[in-house]
């Protein structure tokens, strides 16, 4: 979850490979000028030269070592292609050959947050806003520090900082919604303002830069029509559902015809090893032959789990690599490539192109999987869900509003792919310790000091058993001394008590830690969604407390889907609370020596069951949402 920090280095400007090519005849003039070949290096790499752009400022700083901006520039690059030590050292270089030069120390602060360093990375960012105070994304980026070590009051009060300095300042603007999921509830009146009061001023900038679309409708066999409705049709339909000129002055002819199955796309930074790929699976493998599929991949930087996405997926599905493209580009492919439902799989975390719905891109809009409330887009149409996450407003169970129209999906809104790395399910860790062990892995933004209360009641309640905490910031001493004192404040020693453990490297071994933990505990009020359904299918089920917000529920609709609320087969099956109290009896009554035996069989049993369940059934899953997409575009054509 959350927007990320932002690391700067050089832009480029208009005319960009004119300039480049200027640059060039210059430098066969002047083989040895710096500031020639400095340009070069920020050209090159505007344009995707990235050995070239090196080349250059590598030649740059022999000639002319204490050009500040060559060092901190090639620290980018060489950080970009994972050498991190040697961008350390350039980006040091920079900052001691010019100390009120913040970008260098603010790179600095990013790449020590990647690493855990907590410590180093404060000090960096702070170092940064020294050296320039008016340097707005070093603030943004130390409220993604704060983030990260769950200090939220901070956190806000940076982005707020940031977008003071910079109103427009995007990353900012998208991490300031995202962090009032963490710390407040969806429904609170201020929170649904704050994403419609975006949606309308982010919007305002974009609507315009693409022609308008226009629904043509079909003719029916024998009928006639006027040369232009011919025109237009014969136009519409010439490359999918659209025109083949996506820059053509005036309207844009859409064939509306809603006997014909709709053209999908989906549109993600997020497909590689990061949690919306484990739900992005199937969508993107398992749509019916007959669905023609684009998917619009952002990804800033692929791994292996992003190739097998695309090996799993079927001919139906044609992969469009976006990286690095502007989102007017990618909303012309968009429409080029003849989409009549865009859904798009982020939100307001980072990375997101909600550029591309602000354009209308599609004639049909949706948001899914990534985040737990609206877009605040007027042009996007849907948000896909369900009547557990977010209930019906009559039912007086939620306040929560959206600006866009709710699709609530019978059963889960969500369909799980597990890693197929993931080890063998362990055996019940108390069984064979004697010692009942808690855990949660999910981000520390959700982990509040009411959350840590709580915790602290289940702890005192239950004697002798521990707390496994596992994040990124647990790596320093730094990044554990704020929950050790939380802890001690609610009367918990964090040192005899709870095991705080930084992230373990790979997904195979990150699952492996549930071997430790005899039950999960979910916070509020955002719950884990990727980490709940880990949690399961290493057979550990998680205590998950309702509320009134969609990002509070999700816990929910995962352990009803389950089976796994109480209503199921076996009523005492229940992890689902729905006050604080409850919360703390459903753990410490799970917790008890008399229950684990039962504890034991269903973990035991948890992985086939959840493989059975409707949260991993994707064909079932795909054809139901199929059916939903052809009554939206049914509903556009008329």
């Amino acid at each position: 979850g959350g927007g990320g920090a932002k690391q700067e280095g050089g832009g480029g400007g208009e005319g960009l490979r004119r300039a480049t090519e200027a640059y060039e005849r210059a430098l066969a003039l002047e083989p040895a000028n710096p500031l020639v070949l400095y340009n070069l290096g920020v050209a090159y790499s505007e344009l995707g030269q990235k050995d070239r752009s090196v080349a250059m400022y590598e030649l740059c700083l022999r000639f002319h070592p204490q050009y500040a901006e060559a060092w901190n520039n090639l620290g980018v690059l060489l950080r970009d292609r994972g050498n991190e030590e040697r961008a350390i050292r350039c980006y040091e270089e920079a900052a001691r050959l010019n100390p009120k030069f913040g970008q260098p120390l603010n790179n600095l602060g990013i790449v020590f947050a990647g690493r855990g360093e907590v410590r180093r990375s404060k000090n960096a960012f702070e170092a940064a806003i020294a050296a320039s105070p008016d340097y707005a994304e070093v603030h943004n980026n130390l409220g993604v520090l704060h983030r990260d070590v769950g200090d939220m009051t901070e956190c806000l009060t940076s982005y707020k900082r940031c977008l003071f300095l910079d109103p427009k300042n995007r990353s900012a603007g998208h991490n300031l919604l995202m962090g009032l999921n963490y710390v407040k509830c969806g429904e609170e009146e201020d929170v649904c303002l704050a994403h419609e009061e975006w949606g309308e001023a982010f919007a305002r900038d974009r609507r315009g830069q693409l022609p308008p679309l226009r629904p043509v409708p079909p003719r029916r066999p024998g009928q006639k029509g006027d040369e232009e409705d011919e025109e237009d049709e014969e136009e519409a339909s010439s490359s999918g559902s659209y025109a083949n000129s996506p820059t053509q002055v005036g309207s844009h002819p859409v064939l509306a015809d809603p006997s014909r199955v709709p053209v999908v796309g989906y549109l993600s930074p997020d497909l590689f090893t990061h949690s919306v790929s484990y739900f992005a699976e199937a969508p993107i493998t398992k749509h019916s032959p007959e669905t023609r599929v684009f998917v619009y991949d952002v990804t800033p930087n692929p791994d292996a789990k992003s190739q097998r996405l695309r090996d799993l997926s079927p001919s139906n599905v044609t992969w469009r690599c976006c990286r690095g493209m502007e989102e007017d580009d990618v909303a012309r492919l968009v429409r080029k490539d003849g989409v009549d439902i865009l859904v798009e799989l982020t939100g307001h975390t980072a990375n997101n192109r909600l550029g591309v719905l602000a354009m209308r891109a599609a004639p049909v809009q949706a948001t899914w999987i990534g985040y737990p409330n609206s877009t605040g887009l007027k042009e996007c149409d849907y948000r896909i869900t369900d009547d557990v996450t977010d209930p019906d407003p009559s039912t007086g169970r939620t306040r929560q509003t959206y600006v866009e129209r709710l699709e609530r999906l019978e059963g889960c809104f969500l369909c799980y792919t597990p890693s197929h790395t993931a080890p063998e399910v362990a055996a019940l860790p108390s069984e064979i310790l004697g010692t009942f062990t808690f855990g949660t892995f999910n981000a520390l933004a959700k982990v509040t000091e009411g959350v840590v209360r709580v915790w602290c009641e289940i702890l005192r309640r239950t004697p002798g058993s521990r707390l496994l905490i596992k994040s990124k910031p647990f790596a320093c001493e730094d990044g554990r001394r704020r929950y050790e004192h939380l802890f001690q404040k609610h009367g918990i020693d964090a040192a005899d008590r709870v095991d705080l453990i930084p992230l373990v490297a790979s997904t195979e071994g990150h699952l492996a830690v549930y071997g430790h933990v005899d039950l999960a505990l979910d916070p509020w009020p955002y719950a884990g969604t990727t980490t709940t359904c880990e949690a399961m299918y290493m057979g550990v089920p998680t205590v998950t407390l309702r509320g009134r917000c969609h990002a509070q529920n999700v816990g929910h609709t995962l352990m009803k889907a389950v089976g796994l609320d109480g209503s199921g087969k076996c009523p005492s099956e229940n992890f689902v609370a729905s006050s604080e109290r409850e919360y703390a009896d459903l753990a410490v009554q799970w917790a008890q020596e008399s229950r684990r035996p039962e504890l034991s069989a269903l973990r035991a049993s948890l992985r086939d069951r959840m493989m059975a369940s409707p949260l991993c059934d994707a064909r079932s899953f795909l054809r139901n949402l199929e059916g939903v997409y052809a009554r939206w575009w049914g509903d556009y054509c008329e």
